[in-house]
Formats: structure tokens, sequence, C-alpha cells
């Protein structure tokens, strides 16, 4: 487990293969002096982002202008979220930077807020993986129905998936 601190010791040079990083309650209290450090790394492979929900964006890093895959897990998000969720795609700059799956472990969305979130994530650029979404409230038969629908208004695939399953890279 490391840092953003540790990452800045990196030079931005060296090749990483995979960088796993967490923002959860401990990064929204501690002062980061070294937050804007991924944007320096562009010699990476992929880069996975877990962020716990309602984390306040302007915590949040800058992310580097690369290619690179990026898997984006918006962690204990429910029906409420969708303006958040909105705000980390544009402080991400999602619309631009492809994310090759958003995914939402833990999260209490129900049917109703999973449509809701078509608008949060209509501008940003979601990869072949498209949506993850692990969620009591959300039945078989519902997850059916926002299948299609993500397929029809996004062009995206929605997945039910279990709180293991969708911790998979």
């Amino acid at each position: 487990m490391g840092s953003l601190d540790n990452l800045s010791q990196l030079s931005p040079h060296k090749k990483v293969e995979q960088v796993y990083i967490a923002f959860g309650k401990s990064f929204a209290k501690s002062a980061v002096g070294s937050k804007d450090v991924l944007k320096t790394m562009r010699n990476m492979d992929y880069l996975y982002i877990n962020i716990l929900a309602g984390l306040p964006i302007e915590k949040l890093p800058t992310l580097p202008e690369t290619r690179f895959p990026i898997d984006l897990w918006l962690t204990h998000v429910n029906d409420s979220h969708e303006e958040w969720i909105k705000a980390v795609g544009d402080k991400f700059k999602l619309l631009t930077t492809q994310v090759w799956s958003i995914r939402f472990p833990r999260s209490s969305l129900t049917e109703r807020g999973c449509v809701c979130l078509i608008g949060a994530l209509k501008d940003m650029n979601i990869g072949k993986d498209g949506v993850w979404v692990s969620s009591p409230h959300i039945t078989a038969e519902s997850a059916d129905k926002l299948k299609q629908i993500f397929l029809k208004l996004m062009k995206i695939p929605f997945k039910r998936v279990d709180d293991v399953s969708i911790w998979s890279f």
C-alpha cells in the first residue's frame, strides 16, 4: 500500500504497469501536498481509482493527460449522488479521457437511481466494459431493464454484479 507521496518519488519516465489508488476518509482529512503527482505519470499501463462517495471534489488529484486505460470505482454511492458523480467526471475530464469501466461497489443504488445515473454519466467517455453496479436494491429483472436502457441511450453495457466480482481486474 502506498500513497501519493510515495508515487511522487518515482521518476515520471519509470515504467509502471498498474497503479491502484483509493481516496477515502483518511485522504479527505489530510492535506496532501502532492495531489498533482499523477499529472506527471505518463508511462503507466493502467490506472485504477477508487473514490468514496461524497469525498470533496477539490481534494481529488489531477489526472495525467495520456491515453492509458482508467478504471473508476465510486464506492458507497446512492441515488442522491448524481451531481457528485457528474463533478467527478468534470474534475477528471472524463469527456476526453477514456474510462475503461465505471463501477459502483457497495452501492445503495436502486433501479431509478441507475436510470438517473445516465444524466451524470452521459458526458463521460466510458469504454467497452461499461457500468458495473453492486447493490442489494437491483434485482435480476431490474438489471435486464437497465441493460436495455444503457445500451439504447449510452451505447454501453450495464452489469449487475456481486460485491466480489466488482473488484476483479
